[in-house]
């Protein structure tokens, strides 16, 4: 009887953490997050929460410290792959081990957008820009309303040469949610070819 409350608990405290994050209130979220793991290490969705809660406030190294946590716990966990991968792509990570964790994320969940859009942009990194165009296609495609992947496809088909589709992605992507860098790159991007 003690197991279950113990295991109601930690998925409350994960619902609560959910709804702080949906919220934008971050250290909030951390927090529950924290206890939820606390009560039950083995509730995977805790980690991520408690992951993107660290990101949206800036703190990467505890953010792939959660993914990794995750990762510990369940090396196949697609979510948490993905998102260390993303990580290591842009802030400062490990560009050459971002592939393999996206692709093995990739592997398990071929279909998932994110993961797409994640392998497409480690590629634009790398300025490998034909392997990067179908990933971010499929993933634009997949999810047309989301925002960062109408602009990660306009960049790589702007680095691929391809201006009129970029500039068609990029003005959708700025209709679209964006953050305050991706938005300022994508019209400076148009702007380069005006």
């Amino acid at each position: 009887i003690a197991h279950g409350a113990s295991t109601n608990a930690s998925l409350a405290y994960a619902r609560l953490a959910q709804v702080s994050a949906g919220q934008q209130h971050y250290p909030q979220a951390i927090e529950n997050a924290k206890t939820s793991i606390a009560q039950n290490p083995d509730l995977l969705p805790a980690y991520i929460i408690e992951g993107v809660a660290y990101e949206k406030t800036g703190q990467f190294d505890q953010a792939k410290r959660a993914y990794q946590d995750a990762l510990g716990r369940s090396p196949n966990f697609a979510p948490a792959l993905n998102n260390l991968a993303w990580l290591e792509c842009e802030h400062g990570g490990n560009l050459d081990e971002a592939p393999s964790l996206a692709q093995h994320a990739k592997q398990l969940l071929p279909d998932d957008p994110n993961i797409s859009d994640t392998l497409g942009w480690i590629e634009y990194r790398k300025s490998l820009y034909g392997p990067a165009l179908p990933l971010a296609s499929d993933a634009a495609t997949r999810s047309p309303d989301q925002g960062q992947f109408q602009y990660h496809l306009g960049m790589i088909l702007l680095k691929a040469g391809n201006r009129a589709s970029a500039r068609q992605a990029l003005e959708r992507a700025l209709k679209l949610q964006l953050t305050t860098a991706d938005a300022e790159d994508a019209r400076r991007a148009l702007g380069e070819r005006d």
